[in-house]
């Protein structure tokens, strides 16, 4: 069994809790750890512009006028590369599997 991976320093509430289960869960291998990595500062991405926009979901425009908050652009495109980077890992679902059968679904 490999060593567990250290918890990069940078990671806020929300993506150290995603890296620590995903890692109580899973054995990931260097790309995997990557791609985990990103998707765990994805999540705290999200967390912070979530909080954003729960004040408002719209703001004044330059005329006074509602407009859509500014952050649900890189809301959308957060949510959407976290997405993607779920898909990448390709993790069973996580009520079902273990490493092992995690593994040989993977053809690893």
């Amino acid at each position: 069994m490999a060593a567990k991976p250290r918890t990069p320093p940078d990671l806020g509430p929300r993506g150290r809790a995603f890296f620590h289960d995903l890692h109580s869960r899973y054995e990931l291998d260097r790309d995997e750890l990557e791609l985990a990595v990103e998707a765990a500062r994805t999540l705290d991405l999200i967390e912070t512009l979530r909080s954003e926009v729960a004040a408002a979901v719209t703001v004044a425009g330059s005329k006074g006028q509602p407009r859509p908050h500014p952050a649900l652009g890189p809301l959308l495109a957060a949510d959407q590369l976290l997405v993607r980077l779920l898909a990448s890992l390709r993790l069973p679902n996580l009520t079902e599997a273990t490493t092992t059968t995690w593994r040989s679904r993977r053809g690893a």
